[in-house]
């Protein structure tokens, strides 16, 4: 089950990265807020789950994800995964 998050993870990042190669010739993509609000759904279910997938991703993917790391702490409101992001130095 977690490697399937994982690829949901890994997929959701990789438009926000087509999105934000757009955003280059100006605007925002439409399509931002959406990308968010499913990274943050996918990570706010299971602080254990969060942290593992977290464990699995490479930097690029994880300086990508930051952007909604504020949004999965409000959602998850869970000492040890923001205990985890301060440790990382995330």
């Amino acid at each position: 089950m977690i490697y399937e998050k994982v690829q949901k993870v890994k997929s959701l990042i990789s438009k926000r990265m087509e999105y934000a190669e757009l955003e280059k010739h100006g605007g925002s993509h439409p399509q931002t807020k959406e990308v968010w609000r499913e990274l943050v759904n996918v990570f706010a279910m299971d602080e254990d789950d969060a942290i593992n997938i977290i464990d699995l991703l490479s930097e690029v993917e994880i300086y990508w994800l930051s952007e909604v790391f504020e949004d999965i702490s409000e959602k998850l409101q869970s000492e040890k995964f923001s205990s985890y992001l301060h440790l990382k130095q995330y």
